[in-house]
């Protein structure tokens, strides 16, 4: 094995550990919990557990069967339009069913594979986080310390242990800063390889809604492209768009048409009983413009509040930049300008999750986590830039010293009484 393999191997196998500490220390949950955390609590011991979330039955039933999609309960035809999710839990269903310590913790057959996907999906994310921040070995340990912030969150504390999809909202962001990165940087980038990420896109949709970001995201990447001179034509940027665009489209397409020429009709319970994107429409037929600002001021005001419930990371994120702008702001510069494309793919993925979640319509506290991962990207980023030319002594205890604050701030998490919803 090579040494860049073998260090592959041990950042992945680092990760891994990160990932598992943090899971378990969310079993550490007052007892008993709040009912509006879920109808159940399951207790691991006296003093671990979770809180099954309401949807978490029905996900389960259909990992047992993705047929009763098609059937007439609301329950299990309201996922018709995410059966990625439903064929991923049934895939892992049956290998994982006998797993020690996740069959105890919850009895149906199903829950071992959801929660190994769950745990797959906070590992991508960190490792995503990784690659992003830390180009170089060098800031691997410092980038893996702050993608732990990742996961200090309300979403993450409820969600790693109970059948669900809200873990995505870490996830797409990231992905969304990436193939910004990865299409603006590219030596060569054909209008095949957009289509290819859009066919992607369009897969990805069928797992979870706002993955749709991704096009958009490819785009911006492309426009970065042309910005830089690396795309003298304008008209092959459109062309590269269109391509994603009407490759995204393609699955989900497919998908509705499969439904509806089985059972006769496609129930989306987005638009069907949650009105997302449509109860703008609804609203100007009722009242026209005047009625529609009114009632945007009002979700608006809603938003800011359900942001305003998560702090923590916009506060490292602030508290990271005083301390570059005090000890370290020509550094920062440097490192800003040599990085300059992965802070504009986090601004980028920024502004698509704000907009896309503001104008959802439905602000459940919790989707607001989506907003909170480009921002710690940027600012890790500039961190790591600025930390990596130190001398190895001085680099030790600034990892020490930030080591204790993430601790810090992951076991505020955990322990605090909570979610704040």
């Amino acid at each position: 094995m090579s040494p860049a393999s073998t260090t592959a191997a041990i950042r992945c196998l680092g990760q891994v550990v990160v990932v598992g500490l943090i899971a378990v220390a969310f079993l550490f949950q007052p007892m008993p919990m709040p009912r509006q955390w879920g109808p159940e609590t399951v207790h691991v011991s006296p003093h671990l557990g979770f809180a099954l979330n309401f949807d978490s039955p029905a996900f389960l039933e259909l990992a047992d069967d993705p047929s009763r999609m098609f059937a007439d309960n609301p329950e299990w035809r309201g996922r018709q339009s995410r059966p990625l999710y439903v064929l991923l839990t049934w895939a892992l269903a049956r290998p994982f069913q006998h797993t020690p310590g996740l069959r105890a913790m919850y009895p149906h057959r199903a829950y071992p594979g959801s929660i190994v996907l769950n745990l797959a999906v906070l590992l991508l994310s960190l490792n995503i986080f990784v690659q992003i921040v830390a180009p170089s070995p060098h800031n691997a340990v410092f980038a893996t310390m702050a993608g732990v912030l990742l996961f200090a969150n309300d979403c993450a504390k409820v969600f790693v242990w109970t059948p669900h999809q809200q873990l995505f909202n870490i996830l797409e962001p990231l992905v969304c800063v990436l193939l910004v990165v990865r299409t603006a940087e590219r030596a060569m980038f054909s209008i095949a390889r957009a289509a290819t990420y859009g066919l992607g896109t369009g897969v990805l949709m069928l797992a979870y809604g706002s993955f749709a970001l991704l096009v958009p995201a490819v785009c911006a990447g492309a426009l970065l492209r042309w910005h830089r001179g690396r795309e003298p034509s304008g008209a092959r940027v459109v062309a590269m768009c269109a391509a994603a665009a009407l490759a995204c489209a393609l699955a989900p397409i497919a998908w509705v048409g499969f439904v509806t020429h089985v059972t006769g009709g496609f129930h989306g319970s987005e638009t069907a009983e949650y009105r997302q994107f449509v109860w703008m429409a609804d609203v100007w037929h009722r009242g026209g413009a005047s009625r529609l600002g009114l009632v945007l001021m009002n979700f608006t005001a809603r938003y800011a509040r359900a942001l305003a419930r998560g702090l923590l990371v916009p506060a490292f994120a602030a508290g990271g930049l005083i301390l570059l702008r005090l000890a370290a702001w020509e550094r920062t510069v440097i490192v800003a300008r040599a990085r300059a494309v992965t802070l504009v793919a986090c601004a980028v993925s920024l502004v698509l999750n704000l907009v896309f979640f503001w104008l959802l319509g439905f602000y459940e506290p919790r989707l607001t986590v989506a907003v909170t991962p480009p921002l710690l990207v940027g600012v890790a980023t500039l961190a790591a830039g600025v930390v990596e030319p130190e001398p190895a002594y001085r680099r030790r205890v600034i990892l020490l010293v930030f080591a204790a604050a993430v601790v810090a701030a992951q076991l505020w998490v955990v322990m605090k009484a909570g979610p704040w919803w």
